[in-house]
């Protein structure tokens, strides 16, 4: 998602696809502030890429937040595991 400037960032919301099985059951985000270097998400007092925990089913909002928050221009998200297929909609918090 290219917000078109840098706003600030407080976590995502997501949920699975209607009707179906398909949700994402972890994840993990990057950003970037001029759309040429972009980040992976990181807590801040750990050096690993965080991955976050999904949905548990496709029809359940979870919201996962970012400690400190972020300033982004865009931010993409990787689904890393999953029920049956991919399916997701999200959207950004703190906008």
């Amino acid at each position: 998602v290219d917000f078109g400037y840098n706003i600030a960032v407080s976590g995502v919301a997501i949920r699975g696809q209607d009707g179906t099985d398909n949700f994402v059951t972890e994840f993990y985000v990057s950003y970037s502030e001029d759309l040429q270097k972009w980040t992976n998400y990181r807590e801040p007092s750990d050096q690993a890429i965080k991955l976050f925990e999904g949905n548990l089913n496709s029809s359940h909002v979870r919201k996962r937040y970012f400690m400190g928050g972020i300033i982004a221009r865009a931010i993409r998200l990787h689904p890393t595991a999953w029920n049956d297929s991919i399916g997701i909609r999200w959207e950004v918090l703190g906008c």
